[in-house]
């Protein structure tokens, strides 16, 4: 594949085995890559001489005698060793940058912020997409220059779940923050599940608290007149009475919008299409309407840069 020396080796020491002792009808099958793999990938790796002149072989994929993709959680082991061979990948992964990054404030103590930036790496990995972790914890990292820095080359932003309000604290108005919106702007993808979504509006959950009196703390004011209510489906059953709390709280001429549980709606900010087993739940004007898998929603968030 690389015309390296030792890759060779192995591959004359198969290939003579299969004459010396190989059963009638034995094969010795060699690697090679796509037209389509080559195009994407060649121009990535071409600076770190990985690959030397006329290799790696290319074969159109019908004229393959095996064309095999990983499963998921193979794909995600082998992410994992390839990781962990950090000397040979260190300086492509910082010149190349990670596919994701992924985020989580300490809000709930270390525990809860290795337990959520780990459900993050597993996740994308398991996706064979390499991710890694800022470490956002508190408003000082906001401020750090190497965590702005690491905003740099991501394609794209996930944050991960908790407090809202708390992870609101940690970001609104910092150094952080600005970047990302620019990042945004420059077409970021952002993703987030849970707080990662609620913070996002100008009013947000306190989810440490167990009073409806005293849930509604400020969020990050990126999403305007719109309130966002993740886990949809179960949020009765930790407060009995919550969504009609929650639904009841939106303001006049603001849109609710109820994610259940293991449903997303992506999009580009105005239009949208739901993905997952369950659905969203939006409410406009007094009148509810629910998506489900494979739906469109026309749906226009306002946005705080929008409205500057």
């Amino acid at each position: 594949m690389t015309d390296h020396a030792a890759h060779k080796d192995v591959s004359s020491w198969a290939t003579k085995a299969l004459h010396e002792a190989g059963k009638p009808g034995s094969k010795v099958l060699y690697a090679t890559v796509t037209p389509e793999f080559a195009a994407e990938i060649l121009p990535v790796w071409e600076p770190f001489n990985v690959f030397r002149p006329g290799t790696p072989p290319i074969t159109p994929r019908d004229e393959l005698a095996v064309y095999y993709e990983l499963p998921e959680d193979i794909l995600a082991l082998k992410v994992n060793a390839i990781n962990a061979h950090v000397s040979q990948v260190e300086a492509i992964l910082e010149a190349v940058g990670p596919d994701v990054c992924a985020t989580a404030s300490a809000h709930e103590g270390e525990a809860s912020y290795d337990g959520w930036a780990n459900k993050g790496l597993e996740h994308y990995g398991s996706l064979g997409i390499a991710a890694e972790v800022l470490p956002l914890k508190t408003r000082e990292d906001a401020h750090r220059d190497e965590v702005l820095a690491q905003l740099d080359g991501a394609s794209a932003i996930f944050f991960s779940g908790g407090n809202p309000a708390r992870l609101a604290q940690v970001v609104v108005g910092t150094p952080f923050w600005a970047a990302l919106e620019i990042a945004i702007r420059a077409g970021l993808p952002y993703a987030g599940c849970s707080a990662g979504v609620a913070c996002l509006t100008e009013k947000t959950y306190d989810s440490d608290s167990q009073d409806f009196d005293s849930i509604w703390a400020p969020g990050i004011g990126y999403v305007r007149d719109t309130l966002f209510g993740p886990h949809w489906d179960i949020v009765d059953t930790w407060i009995p009475g919550a969504t009609d709390f929650i639904a009841g709280s939106v303001g006049s001429g603001d849109t609710f919008i109820g994610l259940d549980e293991d449903t997303a709606m992506v999009g580009d900010g105005r239009s949208w299409e739901v993905i997952g087993r369950a659905k969203v739940h939006v409410l406009r004007a007094g009148e509810w309407t629910r998506y489900a898998e494979g739906d469109e929603i026309e749906l226009p968030l306002p946005l705080a840069d929008e409205a500057a």
